[in-house]
């Protein structure tokens, strides 16, 4: 029978504080303050009021490189920040340690290496007097930036590291275009034969081009992305004029199949003749959702090569299919069977143009994301930057 006699009872918060002795707790965990009980350092007991969290405005930018140099926030609102500053913890409550004047919250590498890649809800709470305060900061963390050719190799070293068969997470941002034109470097440079996923790192993570170019990539049997998981996002970018040039996969964005989403996308350049049956710009084109995306892409070898692969939609492949499919379209030597091998019964949502001048005649963007895509008289734009030039047409 439970003995109740052993078990302290308080009226409440105050009266607890006023009684309770903490020396047999471990104080490994568990701890006292002038603000009250506190557990793995955050005050689970406090007889003072903590008011509802308050969401600052704005959206804010984090990476878990040091080097990116983006460890801090400086709040645009902070003025509505009342109190003495306390902590700055997650949304479930585990403090990260982040200090913070005059409205900059600043962490270290290591604190930020306790938050998951993406985004995040921040907690800053504040003492005000007798009241307790919290504000809410809405935070993106990337693993890092990458803004020249050097970092834009350490990614693709990285990913060809993880080992085929193995998950590659986090997000990635390019902060500047990058010129790969003079690097001999090969993304995705592994040996493979075969797109499934065993055969292939494995990309679940996000990169987002922010608007930015990327010119004069040079792939292998990977590609730069491998096999794309359903997480896996590649957005926001300008691949131009790439080489892919795989002795087994001759591919550009990825060697296996690809699951995940492609949003704002532009891809130039050629494809080799590899030894795969699935070359392409995509091995295996399983896509969950593809959006304003344009490919400018010849194969060299219209006999046997196909510029995207095979692929995968309709009801004999339910589970595993092309799904949404919005502004897409390809201008390429390919036709037919060249263009694509179809698997499955789904509409055909590609449209295909044989050139440039044809393709403009018909295409004016005007459905795109006009925050990243604009037609001007002499071309296509992209973040800014000439992807398609009229004069070439």
């Amino acid at each position: 029978v439970y003995d109740k006699a052993g078990v302290s009872v308080y009226a409440n918060e105050a009266a607890c504080l006023a009684g309770i002795d903490m020396s047999g707790f471990d104080s490994a965990l568990w701890g006292k303050t002038e603000g009250g009980i506190t557990f793995g350092g955050e005050i689970v007991v406090s007889d003072v009021t903590t008011e509802d969290a308050v969401a600052l405005q704005g959206g804010y930018e984090l990476s878990k490189s040091a080097d990116d140099g983006k460890l801090s926030v400086t709040l645009t609102d902070y003025t509505t920040i009342q109190g003495d500053f306390v902590s700055v913890s997650t949304a479930d409550g585990m403090i990260l340690g982040g200090a913070y004047a005059d409205g900059t919250i600043t962490f270290t590498a290591a604190m930020l290496g306790l938050l998951r890649d993406g985004e995040n809800t921040l907690v800053v709470k504040t003492k005000d007097g007798d009241v307790y305060r919290q504000y809410t900061v809405s935070v993106t963390v990337y693993s890092c930036f990458i803004s020249n050719p050097t970092e834009l190799k350490a990614f693709g070293d990285a990913f060809v590291a993880a080992g085929k068969g193995n998950l590659f997470n986090g997000w990635y941002k390019l902060d500047a275009n990058i010129d790969m034109s003079s690097e001999e470097y090969l993304f995705g440079n592994y040996d493979t034969g075969n797109s499934n996923n065993a055969s292939h790192v494995r990309f679940a993570g996000v990169f987002d081009g922010a608007g930015h170019t990327i010119t004069g990539v040079k792939t292998g049997n990977g590609g730069l992305f491998g096999y794309v998981e359903r997480a896996g996002v590649i957005k926001n970018v300008a691949i131009v004029n790439a080489t892919g040039q795989g002795a087994y996969s001759s591919t550009i964005l990825g060697g296996g199949w690809f699951l995940g989403t492609l949003e704002n996308v532009f891809v130039s350049g050629s494809i080799g003749n590899g030894s795969s049956p699935q070359d392409g710009i995509i091995a295996q084109n399983r896509a969950q959702s593809m959006k304003n995306v344009v490919f400018d892409v010849d194969i060299t070898d219209e006999a046997t090569r196909s510029l995207l692969g095979i692929w995968v939609s309709g009801e004999t492949n339910e589970a595993l299919h092309a799904g949404v499919v919005e502004n897409f379209f390809a201008i390429t030597n390919a036709t037919g069977d060249a263009a694509y091998t179809w698997a499955g019964t789904a509409n055909n949502d590609i449209t295909l143009y044989a050139d440039v001048a044809t393709c403009l005649e018909t295409e004016d963007f005007a459905d795109f994301d006009s925050s990243v895509w604009e037609l001007k008289e002499d071309g296509v734009y992209f973040g800014g930057n000439k992807i398609i030039d009229i004069a070439n047409a």
